[in-house]
C-alpha cells in the first residue's frame, strides 16, 4: 500500500512541478492508499516484535502523514503548492522506506 502510494505520489510531484492540473482522483488515490498502508503498519508495529529501525520508519510516515494534510489543505484551498515542502514530503518517504527496507527483508 505504502508502496503504490509513493509511486502515486511520485507522479504527483512530477505534475506539480511541471506546473500541470493534478487531479483531484490522483490526490485522493495518494491519500487514501497512503492512510490505509500507514494503519496496517501502526499495527504491524504494535502486534509483532520489530526493529527499532522499523518503529523509526513508521514515526517518519506519520510525521510525513502531517505534511501531507497540510499539502492537500492547500490543494482544498486552491493555493500552489509550496515546492520545497513537496520536495520534503517526498525525501522523508525515501528515508523512511530506506530505514525499514533492509529489516523487512529478514523477516521473510
Amino acid at each position: 500500500m505504502l508502496l503504490f502510494a509513493a509511486i502515486v505520489g511520485v507522479i504527483l510531484a512530477i505534475l506539480n512541478a511541471r506546473k500541470k492540473n493534478i487531479p483531484i482522483i490522483l490526490v485522493l488515490v495518494h491519500g487514501l492508499f497512503s492512510v490505509i498502508g500507514l494503519i496496517l503498519f501502526v499495527i504491524a508495529i504494535a502486534t509483532a516484535n520489530l526493529s527499532i529501525f522499523i518503529t523509526v520508519s513508521c514515526i517518519l510516515f506519520l510525521v510525513d502523514a502531517l505534511g501531507g494534510f497540510v499539502l492537500y489543505s492547500h490543494r482544498l484551498r486552491k493555493q500552489s503548492l509550496p515546492g520545497a515542502m513537496v520536495v520534503v514530503h517526498g525525501l522523508i518517504v525515501v528515508l523512511g522506506f530506506a530505514i525499514q527496507t533492509p529489516y523487512w527483508r529478514s523477516f521473510h
